[in-house]
């Protein structure tokens, strides 16, 4: 039985359409969040004030600080490549 199977099992089929979307939604905002975090390291302007709003904005979305620096150290690469692409503003 796979992991899908036992979570369709413990869910009715909304609370499990529910459970993936939110992970979905934490997913997308983390990314978001650490692509916030790593501009404002490379552009030098991470200090004490950038720093209280990427805390206000784990907070908002429940995210653990320590789950945003995992997601930084394994995708580093991918979030820098994506600020490469981005327009500057």
């Amino acid at each position: 039985m796979t992991a899908r199977h036992r979570l369709a099992k413990i869910y009715s089929g909304k609370q499990l359409l529910e459970e993936l979307r939110k992970r979905k939604e934490k997913e997308e905002w983390l990314f978001a969040i650490a692509v916030a975090r790593a501009g404002l390291e490379r552009e030098g302007h991470w200090n004490i004030s950038a720093e209280k709003e990427i805390a206000k904005a784990l907070t908002e979305f429940q995210i653990a600080p320590e789950e945003l620096e995992e997601y930084l150290k394994k995708n580093r690469r991918r979030i820098l490549r994506f600020l490469d692409r981005s327009p500057s503003l």
